[in-house]
């Protein structure tokens, strides 16, 4: 698990030998309001979910 700043952009690689799920969460662990601000958190809670295909190549010879 790791997090990563708002906006950014992740490439996702396959390999022949592998396939999974990648889970893509944005909001925060803690619905409720901020204790600093009393402002709501938690207010735009995204999952999202893509299945990483397995990726075959086929390469030639060269002439």
């Amino acid at each position: 698990m790791f997090a990563l700043p708002e906006g950014s952009v992740v490439d996702l690689v396959a390999t022949r030998d592998f396939y999974g799920v990648f889970d893509a969460w944005s909001g925060c662990d803690a619905p409720g309001t901020d204790a600093a601000t009393g402002a709501p958190t938690c207010t735009d809670v995204q999952t999202s979910f893509a299945h990483v295909p397995t990726v075959r190549a086929r390469f030639k010879k060269a002439p």
